[in-house]
């Protein structure tokens, strides 16, 4: 009873942790991917953004590369004032720079104005990688963390004709920067937004699965002081309700267990009291006469020693159950016969069936073997074929079968006695408990002899099963295993 009740309350003592385990395992459930598609989003929109960018300024390049050659801007100076319109007029000078070099890398132009002067009066050459791969025929874009190149080559409207210039469009990618900013500022919110949600979402989750758990603590803690009446309510059809339904059962197994121990305790103090008080009266009764009768002598101590005998079996007994119930059971095994055995147990009783002229029947048509310890299994079914005897009024019958299919021996005890009721026949083979309450010399006993053979069977891997109806009698089936049956 202590060790599962240890066991239940060991479970509990984590249950303060298993909301926050709950928190941190949802959190992480909904965050990740949520972070995961984020970053995927943001990616991608980066490089759509990158692509359509480099496609935009590389056209934009090749129509101010193409207007360069059709106007002959790089040989006629006097176009400085048309290519300035068409800059004008094309694009947004604040957002983009655009430099056109000669076929020798020098800057003709420059849409920054401030750098014109500059470029003109110095005759500096302008020889970036994108440049000189738009030079050589090859149109080239670079990105840089805040702006992109795009180079192309001014080409003339001639076969064969080589470049005589090129165009550099240069667009800062601030709008890019800005834009990927408040994606993710936008993010920060929806996260503190998802995580304030989470986490109510996540206390009423908790609340209602560890609910349960609690009524189950609040149950084991009073269990534990001893209160066994206790039961865990039930609600709905989930696995909660199955554990506390669990629960029930082992707690009524355990009230039951202590109801045996309890009214093992009052029927052991009950029949070893009537013995020794039998005795104690008998002996005294001796004592105190001067001249006692030879024959009334040898009388008293005939029942003395009865009751000394009775005492011996109820001690017996109980060696008996306590030598069962050890962990590592030391049985005596050896193959035996069936057959002989119940011819045994029948020529013992018979005596016992001939007082009450119950008809005691043994119908063996075939030799059945079987592997265990005969002694202990024959004290098993001893009990079974005994209570049939005792428990059937006088001019009954009592029939034992011996049977067996493939894998099993089948012994069924049949009677005609008083019969068990439907209640009483689910705790019959609970130890310490007795069918008949009212403890007579006849019928009367401690409530050991099924425990003893339900155990007993259990060792041996059998089974043994019980139906009954009031007023018409009592069957028994016990299965064991065929010695055969233990090499198939």
């Amino acid at each position: 009873m202590n060790n599962a009740i240890n066991r239940i309350k060991s479970l509990y003592i984590q249950m303060a942790s298993l909301r926050w385990k709950m928190f941190f395992s949802y959190l992480a459930l909904s965050m990740i991917p949520l972070i995961f598609y984020a970053i995927t989003a943001l990616r991608t929109m980066d490089e759509t953004y990158t692509h359509e960018k480099r496609q935009d300024l590389r056209n934009y390049a090749n129509r101010v590369a193409s207007k360069v050659a059709s106007e002959n801007f790089l040989t006629d100076p006097l176009k400085d004032a048309f290519f300035d319109t068409y800059i004008d007029e094309q694009r947004d000078i604040t957002s983009y720079r655009i430099v056109v070099v000669n076929a020798s890398g020098v800057v003709v132009n420059d849409s920054d104005w401030a750098n014109v002067q500059h470029w003109s009066e110095q005759g500096l050459k302008l020889f970036s990688p994108d440049i000189l791969r738009a030079l050589d025929r090859q149109s080239s874009s670079s990105v840089m963390d805040s702006h992109m190149n795009v180079a192309v080559p001014v080409v003339p409207r001639l076969a064969g004709s080589e470049p005589v210039g090129a165009v550099l469009v240069q667009a800062s990618l601030h709008d890019k920067n800005l834009l990927i900013s408040n994606m993710q500022q936008r993010l920060v919110l929806l996260t503190v937004f998802l995580i304030i949600i989470i986490l109510i979402l996540v206390f009423f989750i908790s609340q209602l699965i560890i609910e349960p758990l609690k009524s189950i603590l609040a149950v084991v803690k009073r269990i534990t002081d001893g209160r066994l009446d206790q039961r865990v309510k039930l609600y709905g059809h989930d696995e909660f309700a199955e554990l506390g339904a669990s629960f029930n059962n082992m707690t009524e197994r355990l009230s039951r267990v202590d109801e045996a121990r309890s009214e093992f305790v009052s029927n052991v103090s009950h029949e070893l009291k009537t013995p020794l008080s039998s005795i104690k009266v008998l002996g005294e009764s001796l004592l105190l006469q001067n001249e006692v009768d030879p024959g009334l002598f040898k009388e008293f101590l005939t029942d003395i020693n009865s009751e000394v005998d009775r005492m011996t079996k109820i001690i017996n007994d109980l060696l008996a159950l306590v030598l069962l119930d050890r962990t590592e059971q030391v049985l005596s095994v050896a193959p035996f016969k069936l057959n002989n055995m119940l011819e045994d147990i029948c020529r013992r009783l018979k005596p016992l069936a001939d007082q009450k002229n119950i008809g005691l029947y043994l119908n063996d048509p075939t030799v059945i073997s079987v592997e265990g310890d005969e002694m202990k299994l024959s004290l098993a079914l001893s009990n079974v074929i005994e209570n049939g005897i005792k428990y059937t009024n006088d001019e009954g019958n009592v029939t034992i079968t011996l049977d067996s299919d493939n894998i099993n021996a089948i012994i069924t005890v049949k009677d005609t006695g008083i019969g068990i009721n439907e209640a009483e026949q689910t705790r019959i083979f609970d130890r310490f408990y007795r069918v008949d309450k009212t403890r007579g010399r006849d019928t009367g006993g401690t409530g050991l002899g099924l425990s003893i053979t339900h155990k007993t069977i259990l060792l041996h891997n059998g089974a043994i099963r019980v139906s009954s109806k009031e007023n018409e009698g009592t069957t028994f089936v016990i299965r064991l295993p065929l010695l055969e049956s233990r090499f198939k």
